[in-house]
């Protein structure tokens, strides 16, 4: 990875975002997870809204197994510059649900069906967790 670095260095300007990118994706591959985080944080400083730093992070967050709340953070920050994302929402439906948030569960598959209205799969689970949530209100929004 070292030798991939260096070769990176002598071709390319290292001030462009996309070889920093590039070239911290070659710091996660020697596993030097926090040395790749200040890395993503020193080019999210310069552009908040850059999205491959902001998904790599959610991913390092995921992948550590860092504590769940860590994991939702990083996805959330993810998610409030990329709110399109329908597998971003699901990946966050997952989350909620593993912490038993299930009105944050509803909320992101709700944001799933609008990115994706006829995946009835995705009907059915937010009807179940409407369901789990329960009261009058929320079974009759599961029929």
């Amino acid at each position: 990875s070292n030798k991939l670095q260096d070769v990176l260095v002598s071709r390319v300007d290292p001030s462009s975002v996309r070889f920093r990118c590039l070239l911290v994706r070659t710091v996660e591959a020697t596993g030097q997870f926090d040395k790749a985080l200040n890395m993503y944080d020193e080019i999210l400083q310069e552009n908040p809204a850059n999205l491959v730093a902001l998904q790599r992070k959610y991913c390092i967050a995921k992948a550590t197994k860092q504590a769940p709340e860590k994991v939702v953070e990083a996805l959330n920050e993810y998610l409030g510059q990329n709110m399109a994302d329908v597998s971003g929402w699901y990946e966050m439906a997952q989350l909620r649900m593993n912490l038993c948030d299930w009105k944050g569960a509803a909320y992101a598959l709700e944001q799933v069906i609008l990115g994706s209205p006829l995946d009835s799969e995705m009907h059915c689970l937010l009807a179940e967790v409407y369901a789990t949530i329960g009261g009058l209100p929320n079974l009759i929004l599961a029929r």
